[in-house]
C-alpha cells in the first residue's frame, strides 16, 4: 500500500516538474488574452495561469490572428522553446458558445 501511494504522489510531482520545464507533448490550455507590446499570451493551465512568450514566427493553425480569437477558447500549444518558455504553434481545439 505504501508503495501504491509513494508512487502516486511522485507521478503528481513529475507531471508538475514536467511542465515547469518543459511538456513532452502538446499543451492543452484555454486561451485567455493576447498582449500585442510584450508579444505574450496568457493561458490557464489546469486551473492556473501561465504568461508565454511567442517566437518570431507562430504558425497558426484553424485560426488567422490572435487579436480575434475568444477569451476561453481551447487551444494546443506546439513546438515549444523549453529554455525560453517560446511558442512555434497555436492550434484552435474549440471556440467557446457565444
Amino acid at each position: 500500500m505504501k508503495y501504491l501511494i509513494l508512487s502516486a504522489i511522485l507521478f503528481i510531482f513529475s507531471s508538475i516538474y514536467s511542465f515547469a520545464n518543459c511538456p513532452g507533448k502538446p499543451l492543452k490550455c484555454k486561451f485567455v488574452s493576447y498582449d500585442k507590446e510584450k508579444n505574450t499570451i496568457l493561458v490557464k493551465v489546469s486551473k492556473k495561469d501561465e504568461t508565454l512568450g511567442l517566437a518570431e514566427k507562430v504558425e497558426f493553425i484553424d485560426f488567422n490572428d490572435l487579436d480575434k480569437l475568444k477569451s476561453g477558447s481551447k487551444i494546443n500549444l506546439l513546438g515549444m522553446n523549453c529554455s525560453n518558455k517560446l511558442v512555434n504553434k497555436i492550434v484552435l481545439l474549440k471556440e467557446p458558445k457565444s
